[in-house]
């Protein structure tokens, strides 16, 4: 089980609102995301990070958080 499946299951658990998250880093620049509640206010317009699910050659999925300005420059690289 991934990280971030790990922790979502543990929040669903303990209930969003008293859930402390881990600490989450952008795949491309390192940068740390903001302390939050839960990881649906990372994703808010507030604070603006992306998650994308990425295919692993075996099958399985990661999740890659993006700050919001490596998030513009990922996507602006995959639209032709």
């Amino acid at each position: 089980m991934s990280d971030f499946e790990r922790s979502s299951v543990d929040e669903a658990e303990e209930g969003d609102d008293d859930a402390a998250t881990s600490q989450r880093q952008c795949v491309d620049c390192g940068a740390l995301a903001p302390s939050t509640r839960t990881l649906h206010t990372l994703i808010s317009s507030k604070h603006g990070w992306r998650l994308e699910r990425v295919a692993q050659a075996d099958g399985s999925h990661a999740f890659d958080w993006r700050c919001p300005r490596c998030w513009l420059f990922h996507r602006h690289r995959k639209t032709p």
